[in-house]
């Protein structure tokens, strides 16, 4: 796949968030690179670390957060060349369709043809399902990246380590069922 028009990076995990934004450093800074956007979506408490991938827009992030109550949390923080947008994405159930779903909207909306989607390892599966669900029709391309082994404290190998990593990798099995039967 050439580069792509866009790199999307799910809610969860900063690993996912790192690897997203090394490699949207490393693609945009190459000779002759295409523009190219990153959009990170942010829920809930997660804008705290955004400041730690040492991206524009944390203050606009911030003015964001300012406004909403907690639990109606949830942007897209879009980088381009020169322009750094923060959009709200309204919080609903099934939470991995709605940014899909969201997803979508801002693709058609930027005229997008080919997206990199860059997820936790755990979590591809289900991404996968859901994503190629809701582009089903949409003419973009899609590609899909997790975070280099190791990197992720939830990747292969590491997630048994600890608790949480048991409990993601555990609800992510029993999600993965009750997405199968959801519409897109």
């Amino acid at each position: 796949m050439p580069p792509p028009d866009a790199i999307f990076v799910f809610a969860g995990g900063q690993a996912r968030k790192e690897c997203a934004a090394g490699l949207w450093r490393i693609l945009t800074h190459a000779a002759n690179a295409p523009p190219m956007a990153l959009v990170i979506s942010v829920a809930r408490f997660e804008w705290r670390r955004y400041a730690l991938l040492e991206l524009p827009g944390f203050d606009a992030l911030q003015e964001a957060v300012a406004e909403l109550p907690p639990d109606q949390r949830h942007f897209f923080v879009v980088l381009e060349r020169d322009s750094v947008v923060v959009r709200h994405v309204t919080p609903r159930r099934w939470g991995t369709r709605n940014e899909a779903r969201a997803l979508q909207a801002l693709a058609t909306e930027r005229g997008w043809r080919t997206l990199l989607v860059i997820t936790s390892k755990f979590h591809l599966s289900r991404v996968r399902l859901v994503v190629g669900r809701v582009f089903a029709n949409a003419g973009v391309r899609i590609a899909y990246a997790t975070p280099a082994r190791g990197a992720d404290p939830h990747g292969p190998g590491q997630w048994f380590r600890s608790r949480r990593g048991v409990k993601l990798v555990f609800l992510e099995q029993m999600k993965r069922v009750v997405y199968r039967v959801l519409k897109p």
